[in-house]
This record gives structure tokens, sequence and C-alpha cells, in this order.
């Protein structure tokens, strides 16, 4: 019997994911276009990472205004640094229907030492344009 090698753990599920949603419907196994875009948000937040460690070596008394400016640089990220805890959120493309947002909030500089930020939320969610259509044909 030769040894199997395992690739990965996330690749394995989702080539299984129909049969593990089938026997376990309340858990969300993702889809290969998820998991792809779950892959694209991970190395989003390696680059926002970076922009925030430089952002917090260079000036830490200033630190979130000098982390507005770097993260200015980058496509497609959405922040509001005007309330109490600044946050980010982006959307990577899962599909034509579906996207993955992915909002972050902030730590403060007395926080940092448990990383510079929390995700808020990490959630498919649908792009595609919604038409309402609340009429029921009760008598023809």
């Amino acid at each position: 019997m030769k040894p199997v090698k395992v690739v990965g753990f996330a690749v394995a599920i989702v080539s299984v994911s129909p049969v593990l949603s089938s026997l376990f419907p309340s858990v969300y196994f993702p889809s290969r276009p998820s998991y792809n875009a779950c892959n694209k948000a991970t190395l989003r937040l390696k680059e926002i990472d970076k922009l925030l460690d430089a952002a917090y070596t260079g000036r830490p008394d200033d630190y979130y205004a000098e982390a507005a400016k770097a993260l200015d640089t980058m496509d497609g990220i959405t922040s509001d640094f005007s309330s109490e805890e600044p946050y980010l959120s982006f959307e990577e493309k899962i599909d034509d229907k579906k996207a993955l947002k992915v909002v972050i909030i902030l730590n403060g500089t007395d926080r940092i030492s448990g990383g510079f930020y929390r995700i808020r939320s990490w959630q498919e969610i649908s792009t595609a344009g919604w038409e309402g259509n609340d009429r029921l044909k009760l008598i023809e």
C-alpha cells in the first residue's frame, strides 16, 4: 500500500463538500469558487497587515492617520476612520451573483499586542440585483 500525501485539508473538504453537505445540512462547506475567494481575501489581509505594520512602526503616535494614508493605496477597500473603532471592508468576487465580504475592526494602539485588527465578519453576500415581486396570483 502506497502512502497518501495530504495536499491540504481545505482542498479535501472542497472536493467532498457535496457529500458532506448532504450528511450535515446545517454546516456550511464552501464550494470551489468560494474557496478561491477565501484564498484571495487571506492574501489581501496579509497585504493589509504589512501596511498596518509599516504605519505603526513609522509613527505609533499617529497610527490611525498613517494607516489611513497607507490603505488609500489599495484598490477596493472601504474604510471609516471617523468612528471610535475604525473599520475596513472589502469584497472578493465568487461568481457573477456572489462575493465574499470581509469587515475588519482596527485595534487601537493599546491593543496592538493582540494584532492590528479583529475580523468582524467574513460572509458570502449576494451581488445580483433584487427585483421584488410580492404579487400573488390568487384568482385568475
